[in-house]
């Protein structure tokens, strides 16, 4: 009997047991399905308020509206500063720009692409990061900066001075968090100064902005009127200004090198120039005492060497991120003349310590160039819903004073 009863009791126990799991499985796939009910009304909400969207990212109207009028504000100052007489009016949007299509087309045009990319930086930051206290409070000082000095800290007078562009301070606030995470992604992807494509893991994309963005050239540099010559007795270097004599033998020697380039510029039989007789010239006539006379120059369009090089010789930057590999060309400088020949690249140069003179920002430029690809790839998945009017960004008037920035 006393068996049967501790049976009776262990069964009386399990299946209470089982009860209680049954209890708390049901709650939970309650709880679990509420949640999903919540998320998915959410979903749907955002859905049928947004006019674009992109893996969970929805642009609201109100945000769209206030990255549009802000962009087209940017747009036409950067057509003012290309030197094209901008002004927001029917008749200039209207007029012919390019290939057929009128400024109000291309403004179109570009504005969805910015709201696409906006979307896509705001998704990659999530996706690699969140927002952190620090985040939140630069992106609440920026918003709070530009309601204390354009409204006085007044939220109805920003609505009043926002409603004509179709945005209130609500869409404002979330418009600076988007265009925050915008702003940061590559930082966030790629760390300050592309630190992280130092690591190897994206040399295929480095590579591939360096053969695309660089030009390595050799340079004969002949000074006309002087040189430089270091004082036996001060040692210091002193400008000294080369007689009659000096002049016409250097004279000579440009319009030797000149007819050299010349004649295999123009494919003549005559004698003409090549690689090795460029070398020979510029290491037993011109030579630097640098190391850029047998490595040559690395140009770019955005390095700062590039750039400051530029500030004395412009012609021959321009010229030598304009030439075909192999070919020759002549630009005058402030010191004389200069003779280009632009040569192969030397694959991974940006990396060699002999060169890195050249490239000192190549991984920020780089990180630049390397986020951008990225972006195009996601632009196509990105959904432009019915409700976007591409037609009202021409007619919305352009946003000027109520601009976010981060410091």
């Amino acid at each position: 009997m006393k068996n049967n009863k501790r049976t009776e009791v262990n069964s009386s126990s399990e299946a209470r047991s089982r009860r209680v799991f049954i209890i708390f499985t049901a709650a939970f796939l309650g709880l679990v399905l509420v949640i999903g009910a919540v998320f998915g009304v959410i979903g749907i909400v955002n859905g049928s308020t947004s006019v674009m969207r992109f893996k969970g990212v929805y642009l609201k109207e109100g945000v769209s509206n206030y990255l549009a009028s802000t962009y087209k504000y940017d747009f036409m100052s950067s057509l003012t500063r290309a030197g094209v007489e901008c002004y927001d009016s029917e008749y200039f949007w209207e007029s012919e720009a390019e290939e057929g299509k009128t400024w109000g087309e291309i403004l179109k045009e570009n504005t969805e692409s910015y709201l696409k990319r906006v979307i896509i930086g705001s998704y990659l930051f999530d996706r690699n990061t969140s927002l952190k206290r620090a985040d939140k409070d630069v992106i609440e000082r920026a918003t709070s900066e530009v309601l204390e000095y354009r409204t006085g800290g007044d939220v109805d007078r920003f609505n009043e001075m926002a409603e004509p562009m179709g945005f209130t301070y609500r869409d404002f606030k979330r418009a600076a968090e988007m265009l925050y995470k915008y702003e940061m992604a590559k930082t966030v992807i790629f760390g300050y100064d592309g630190a992280a494509l130092k690591s190897g893991s994206f040399s295929r994309e480095c590579n591939e902005y360096f053969e695309k963005e660089y030009s390595r050239v050799k340079l004969i540099i002949i000074r006309t009127e002087g040189d430089f010559a270091t004082d036996p007795e001060t040692g210091d270097k002193v400008y000294s200004e080369f007689d009659d004599g000096k002049k016409a033998e250097i004279q000579e020697k440009i319009e030797e090198i000149r007819e050299l380039i010349y004649n295999t510029e123009n494919d003549l039989v005559a004698d003409g120039m090549n690689e090795d007789t460029f070398n020979w010239y510029i290491a037993n006539e011109f030579p630097t005492g640098t190391v850029n006379d047998t490595e040559g120059y690395y140009f770019s369009s955005s390095s700062s060497y590039s750039l400051e090089f530029a500030e004395d010789a412009p012609e021959v930057v321009k010229k030598a991120l304009g030439m075909e590999v192999g070919h020759y060309a002549e630009a005058e400088v402030d010191i004389g003349v200069c003779f280009i020949y632009k040569c192969p690249l030397d694959r991974g140069a940006y990396d060699r310590i002999s060169v890195a003179h050249f490239f000192s920002d190549f991984y920020e430029n780089a990180a630049s160039y390397v986020y951008s690809v990225s972006v195009e790839a996601y632009l196509d998945g990105v959904t432009a819903k019915d409700k976007y009017d591409g037609e009202k960004v021409v007619s919305v008037p352009y946003n000027n004073e109520l601009l976010v920035k981060f410091n």
